[in-house]
């Protein structure tokens, strides 16, 4: 089961400064986790960041997430409006494992309250 989500927030700075803030400063990329390697890690961490699947300096950044019950893809999309405000598209995409995960878990619920 697949769920997604999409908000536009404006920020009173300019692209390059919230380029920075969403933690792309550097360039060091990280391995994906195996199906075996994240299922190894459980009880442990509740989310693993795993794959940067986009990244174009001061344009878009996007990343692959994995949690216990679900898969997420998250997107940053940045438009300069003008010389001191920046447009950031968020979006996620959202696979669960399981229908039960998607309507009990907690991302359930606030992906559900997104799209409303």
């Amino acid at each position: 089961m697949k769920a997604s989500a999409k908000r536009t927030c404006y920020y009173l700075y300019p692209v390059e400064l919230v380029w920075k803030a969403i933690g792309t400063g550097d360039n060091r990329e990280v391995d994906p986790l195996s199906l075996e390697e994240f299922e190894s890690q459980e009880p442990a961490p509740n989310m693993i960041f795993t794959k940067v699947l986009e990244k174009e300096e001061n344009k878009v950044f996007a990343f692959r997430m994995k949690a216990r019950g679900f898969i997420g893809d998250v997107r940053m999309e940045l438009t300069p409006v003008g010389p001191c405000e920046t447009k950031v598209v968020f979006s996620e995409v959202l696979t669960f494992r399981t229908v039960s995960t998607f309507i009990f878990g907690k991302f359930g619920l606030s992906v559900r309250d997104e799209l409303r």
